[in-house]
């Protein structure tokens, strides 16, 4: 009886566990964590350069924030066709065509061939182009942003209105337009620095050159289209002095638009600036003479003088409304007209030209009519 007693508390002696514990963790494989740690460490650390391009208002391109330096205007210009339409595989006749048509075919391929070797060094990796043995295309999987895309996913991606929607009898716009539409509007508009590539020249190249005035011309009607429709959902909700400065910006790139002025006529009556608002119909006065050689049409002039009464109409009037249609570039037009013909026929092709385009406002004859007018 005494010996079991005695053994049993030699097992539960703290000397008995501490062996024990030493023994199994000998036989235990040692984990290195630290070194795993290590190694999934110097994985996640290790990433792509990522490429920044700016296209709105002027061109700036960094690589993980330090500025690129492009040798010639060209590689620039081979480099911002190519983003512009990530999601299309290009043919080199195409990219020659486009950039070389000056020279003859042996010497433009050769030239499209340094051009791109040139920009694949700039640009430090090969992950930013795709170039097969007859097309070439910008790698849109690639680590990079466009401030022209961004622009356009927050100009298209809560978009609510469409084309079978009436517009007469239907509520203003941006009464249909969303809290959120209205958010991403306003990113949009916050994007656009100016005209696609201001400033941007290349010597000695129609083809570029047209295509740069379409894509610019695409992006101006869009922002156009984003600050009124913020300059209606302002006025609807009582906001006059915010409205105002999308309409004054719209001015400034077309000051020609009537019913933007009237707009701006109104609102300004709206806050009690009474003596802002008919200077501001003299304004527009001014501009059509001037721009169209025209007096304001009939709206306008029964606005002027329910402004001069004091007599102000309650609904806001909307400055989108029968915009229904994506204009084409008007400087391309000219050019091609006055190719075409001659100064007697710039009516004439004018209507021609706008009967064919689908246009119904009389306003763009008058400005064709004019502009080649005087190009002639």
């Amino acid at each position: 009886m005494f010996d079991c007693v005695k053994a049993s508390s030699q097992i539960q002696t703290p000397a008995y566990h501490t062996t024990h514990y030493q023994s199994i963790t000998k036989s235990v494989r040692r984990v290195d964590v630290p070194r795993i740690f290590e190694s999934a460490w110097h994985v996640n650390t290790t990433r792509m350069a990522h490429l920044q391009l700016n296209l709105l208002g002027g061109f700036t391109a960094t690589l993980d924030g330090q500025p690129l330096d492009f040798r010639t205007q060209k590689i620039r210009a081979l480099l911002c066709y190519l983003v512009l339409a990530a999601d299309t595989s290009h043919t080199r006749d195409t990219l020659m065509g486009l950039l070389w048509s000056d020279s003859p075919q042996p010497a433009a391929r050769n030239n499209l061939r340094v051009s791109l070797a040139r920009l694949r060094k700039t640009l430090g990796v090969d992950k930013y182009l795709v170039l097969a043995p007859n097309t070439i295309r910008f790698n849109p999987q690639s680590a990079y942003t466009l401030d022209v895309t961004r622009f356009s996913q927050f100009a298209n991606s809560r978009w609510q209105r469409t084309d079978s929607e009436a517009f007469e009898n239907d509520p203003p716009f941006a009464n249909r337009v969303s809290r959120s539409a209205i958010r991403d509007l306003q990113s949009a508009y916050a994007l656009y620095h100016g005209v696609l590539l201001a400033g941007f020249f290349v010597a000695n190249n129609s083809a570029f050159e047209e295509w740069l005035v379409i894509e610019r011309e695409r992006l101006h009607q869009q922002f156009l289209e984003i600050s009124n429709t913020l300059a209606e959902h302002h006025t609807q909700h009582g906001a006059y002095e915010t409205a105002n400065q999308y309409l004054r910006r719209s001015l400034a790139l077309e000051p020609w638009r009537e019913e933007i002025h009237r707009a701006l006529m109104q609102n300004l009556a709206r806050v009690g600036e009474r003596s802002a608002a008919l200077q501001q119909y003299e304004t527009c006065c001014r501009v059509l003479a001037r721009e169209l050689r025209v007096t304001p049409n009939a709206e306008t002039l029964a606005l002027f003088e329910n402004i001069l009464r004091g007599d102000l109409d309650p609904p806001p009037l909307s400055v989108n409304r029968g915009r229904r249609h994506n204009l084409p570039p008007l400087l391309l037009f000219l050019r091609v007209s006055h190719r075409a013909g001659k100064k007697p026929d710039a009516i004439r092709r004018a209507d021609d030209a706008c009967k064919r385009l689908g246009w119904r406002s009389e306003i763009f004859k008058l400005v064709f009519a004019r502009e080649l007018w005087e190009m002639s």
